[in-house]
């Protein structure tokens, strides 16, 4: 289950960065800057708990 919600950060980022090349717009920079910083802190969080066990 880990896997498929990172692979699913993942693909959001890159529907995100497409959208932002395509039509730069503030929201939408604010919205690709939030899944980047959820993107960090869930890899982050699951490599502790990684390492924990």
């Amino acid at each position: 289950m880990e896997l498929d919600s990172e692979a699913l950060i993942v693909y959001t980022i890159i529907i995100n960065v497409k959208y932002l090349l395509l039509r730069p717009s503030e929201k939408l920079v604010i919205q690709a800057k939030e899944v980047v910083d959820y993107a960090a802190f869930s890899t982050l969080r699951y490599a502790r708990f990684s390492s924990n066990s």
